[in-house]
């Protein structure tokens, strides 16, 4: 449920309120993503240690990145709410070996191709997407 209270928070809220004055799309998605990652240095009042928060934050802002495109491209916020939780579930959940190790994997193999294959269409949309000088956006 995490997953899905950060991302009503992050790419529902958040990413909506940046979008206000016609800011750029690429700072909209930048500045939620390290919002995104600076959230998680809550982890020390957790019991994470200090020298670990850092690269949680990092790794953290990447993933917002990623969720940011799943919330672009479908313009749902039930899509990044799946691949978060998924994600989520597959580096929390305590298995070192075995099928749920595999199971993991896949989980984060899937998420990271579907990235890929997000950010590949937003990429092709987004040169038909032109912008006259009132500041409307038409295709």
């Amino acid at each position: 449920m995490v997953g899905f209270a950060e991302e009503t928070l992050f790419r529902g809220i958040i990413l909506r309120s940046l979008r206000i004055n016609l800011r750029p799309e690429a700072w909209v998605m930048l500045i939620s993503s390290v919002w995104f990652g600076f959230f998680h240095l809550t982890n020390i009042a957790n019991g994470s240690p200090v020298g670990g928060v850092l690269p949680q934050c990092t790794q953290a802002s990447a993933a917002g990145v990623v969720l940011y495109l799943f919330r672009r491209v479908r313009g749902l916020l039930l899509t990044g709410m799946i691949a978060h939780g998924l994600w989520d579930m597959s580096v929390f959940l305590p298995a070192r070996t075995g099928t749920i190790a595999l199971l993991n994997l896949g989980v984060q193999v899937v998420v990271g191709i579907a990235a890929v294959i997000a950010a590949i269409i937003l990429l092709r949309r987004d040169r038909r997407i032109t912008v006259d000088s009132t500041g409307m956006q038409t295709l």
